[in-house]
């Protein structure tokens, strides 16, 4: 959309645009005398300041205020709106040619208006106009979505506005983008409430420049979409809109501006074609920007991608650039080809597998860990990278009430791995080398070592049985009892019955919370069975280890001191963005002295010296990130309490989804619910069952997963990932009574 076009978009819409925007709180006054320097003489040029709305609130704080308006309509508007303060004039003008004298204002504002404004050309103005040390602050009304209401509200515009999309994409990421550039610019944020009721609300809708009118197409089915929604959400006859109110503040460089040329035509003293640091400054905030709107409209999206195989690649380029391309172009894109084929994993409506969450403190840590671009192999290479991470993961020895074995400071200590699976080949080599005295790694496993783990263990056992050499003909798999829990009695028998055979026994890998049912093998029984057999014991806790946090569910860790090895995901329910698996062992020297390779180009004294760790003789690959960055940011940001608050919460919404189940005849439960994953099926066979699920995923309305249990087909509901509430699982229970109910009726 052009500038141009913006100017008059609203001609037709002054009424409703005067009686039904939000307004903005008398914090962002506040703000400004502390932050700008905002006194009453302060002199203000409002630009785009349309009806007068944020423009009255500087009028009441005594200051000259002048409004710069292209749109005759809406100066007029304006003008009679704020008619009684003396302190107000306007002028016809755009934000690219204001008329105002040059240095002639102390602060420049726009108030939901810089998307529309030309950046370039409105940047060199506002220096122009502003005197030495001036402020140019931009102001965005953004409604947060934060209720079912709001949430539906997005999607009528999305369904019914002309050009809603485009405008949405046209936000205040690239006013901040294009207008503070090289320079340095900070930004707050205030709430506030808006109230209407059915009159207000349809008044509000065609106040917005997208909104089709009276007599135009869609207007009539867009207005009736509107009533239905208010009349499903009021209470007491009125609706609410939550708003963030951000204000982004800096100072332009003025002195630039008469001696170089346009910022998208610099050119350095060097040809390169690296990002600078104000661009970076720019586009980062646009991605940062992009992802906070990401997170406010994610239910607006079918949870399961609908896109067709190839669909993804069909939409891109054959070929890569010649040249490069503007960043604004490739962000873009990301919301055009990207975004449809993203099965939307942060979802509060994801219920499928196990979950892989996030968090802002988390995403913001990776962020920084990406921007300092660490490659921690040697304690030499980062010594931050190394100690950091083995202070966090003491601290989680201790929040998880592990075994003092497992600390740093101990004979063992822990490490971050990018999964459970590399955990568990770790461990699995460990006790390859310990078994054979460190004979396979010089030459080779011989077929008499023997592993032993459940029939409901993770498929990663096996694939990392073929990895290490044991061979899949050497992995058993023992039997489960009517839990899903293996039978330490099974376990004993097959142990005795491979030593019989001239065998060797040598690892056990039990599991907290099965992939299939979330059982939890009894490391209690197992324990002493793997001690007495001198079997290595690795545990693997993946997502269920995380609700150890709580005291009241680290039963679930009964008998953990007998265990060599042990792991678990915070990026399943620790808030922690995926890779971050974390791996202790009881004893370290078994791991390093089986990792180890050191050519002569690694070594270091710092290495030598014995004092430190090299994390790289801890796991396969010879680099690694830094991890322990984002999982410090979650601890910190969240604490102890705020963690378990939240673990809490799933587990108590997942055992309430039990209930429901328990109380409807038409289901019953397939395994116990100890934590947070149901599984449940519809009591009516395998087909009605896989109908109902890929129905529920077919809707777009959340997205679960399946087993099979005593070899019958099992629906699975994990409640876990970061932004879930007891909505989000009541409308899940829900739309599966309401399909289970449709797939009844179509049956008879």
């Amino acid at each position: 959309m052009t500038v141009q076009d913006s100017t008059q978009r609203f001609s037709s819409r002054v009424d409703n645009y005067l009686r039904y925007r939000p307004g903005y709180p008398a914090e962002v006054v506040d703000l400004l005398k502390k932050e700008c320097g905002l006194t009453q003489d302060s002199i203000i040029a409002d630009i785009a300041f349309g009806t007068g709305i944020f423009t009255r609130l500087l009028l009441e704080n005594g200051n000259r205020t002048i409004g710069v308006e292209p749109n005759a309509e809406m100066r007029r508007a304006g003008e009679e709106f704020l008619a009684q303060y003396p302190r107000f004039s306007s002028v016809a003008g755009t934000a690219e040619a204001t008329t105002l004298p040059s240095a002639s204002v102390d602060i420049v504002t726009a108030a939901q208006a810089a998307h529309w404004f030309d950046a370039k050309g409105a940047k060199t103005e506002f220096a122009r106009i502003l005197k030495p040390a001036g402020w140019v602050v931009l102001l965005w009304n953004d409604r947060r979505n934060s209720t079912e209401f709001q949430r539906q509200y997005e999607q009528l515009i999305l369904t019914y506005g002309t050009d809603y999309k485009e405008v949405r994409q046209q936000g205040m990421t690239l006013a901040i983008e294009h207008f503070f550039g090289h320079s340095a610019f900070r930004s707050r944020e205030f709430k506030h409430e808006q109230i209407f009721d059915c009159a207000d609300l349809e008044g509000r809708l065609l106040s917005s420049s997208y909104a089709p009118q009276a007599g135009e197409a869609n207007y009539e089915a867009m207005i009736e979409e509107l009533r239905r929604l208010f009349d499903k959400y009021q209470i007491n006859g009125s609706v609410s809109f939550d708003h963030d109110t951000r204000v982004y503040y800096g100072q332009v460089r003025i002195t630039s501006i008469s001696t170089m040329a346009p910022e998208e035509e610099f050119v350095p003293d060097e040809k390169n074609f690296h990002m600078s640091p104000g661009d970076f400054r720019r586009n980062g905030h646009a991605v940062v920007d992009w992802i906070a709107d990401y997170y406010s409209r994610i239910e607006s999206y079918p949870v399961l991608s609908r896109v067709k195989p190839g669909a993804i690649r069909d939409s891109l380029p054959a070929s890569p650039p010649a040249s490069g391309e503007p960043f604004k172009a490739i962000l873009g894109d990301v919301e055009k080809l990207i975004i449809p084929g993203i099965t939307h994993w942060q979802s509060p409506n994801f219920f499928a597998f196990f979950p892989s969450n996030t968090s802002g403190a988390s995403i913001l840590g990776d962020l920084l860990s990406s921007g300092l671009g660490v490659q921690g192999m040697l304690w030499a290479t980062s010594p931050a990278c190394t100690e950091l991470e083995s202070h966090v993961l003491d601290w989680l020895v201790a929040m998880l009430d592990l075994p003092n074995k497992f600390l740093s400071t101990s004979s063992g200590g822990g490490v971050i791995q990018d999964t459970a699976s590399s955990s568990t080949l770790c461990a699995l080599l460990a006790a390859r080398e310990r078994a054979t005295n460190s004979a396979s790694n010089r030459r080779g496993c011989d077929a008499k070592l023997v592993a032993y783990t459940s029939t409901q263990a993770h498929s990663s056992i096996e694939k990392n049985i073929q990895i290490a050499g044991i061979g899949r003909d050497n992995l058993r798999l023992i039997e489960v009892d009517a839990n899903f829990a293996m039978n330490p009695d099974a376990l004993s028998a097959q142990v005795q019955r491979d030593r019989a055979a001239r065998l060797i026994p040598f690892f056990v890998c039990a599991t907290v919370g099965t992939t299939s049912s979330n059982a939890i093998d009894p490391l209690a029984e197992i324990g002493p069975i793997c001690r007495e057999q001198n079997l290595w014991l690795h545990v693997d806790a993946a997502m269920s280890g995380t609700a150890a946090l709580c005291p009241e569910f680290r039963h679930i860790h009964n008998g953990i001191e007998f265990a060599d090895s042990y792991c678990f995901n915070p990026h399943k329910w620790m808030f922690t963005n995926f890779d971050c698996d974390c791996f202790y062992v009881a004893d370290r020297k078994s791991l390093i002295q089986t990792l180890s390779v050191l050519p002569e180009y690694l070594r270091n004294q710092a290495s030598e010296s014995g004092a430190i760790f090299d994390y790289r003789d801890w796991q396969i690959p010879l680099g690694r990130r830094f991890r322990s960055l984002k999982l410090w940011f979650v601890i910190r940001h969240y604490g102890v309490e705020g963690l378990q608050y939240h673990i809490r919460q799933h587990v108590e919404l997942a055992q309430q989804f039990a209930q429901w189940v328990r109380e409807d005849e038409r289901f019953e439960l397939a395994a116990p619910v100890p934590l947070n994953l149901i599984c449940f099926r519809r009591k009516a066979g395998d087909d009605v069952n896989q109908q109902l699920m890929d129905r529920l995923n077919r809707s777009g309305d959340l997205y679960i997963t399946h087993t099979r249990l005593n070899d019958q087909m099992t629906l699975r509901l994990c409640v876990a990932q970061t932004n879930t509430q007891q909505r989000h699982v009541k409308r899940a229970w829900k739309r599966i009574q309401e399909e289970a109910s449709l797939i009844h009726s179509q049956r008879e």
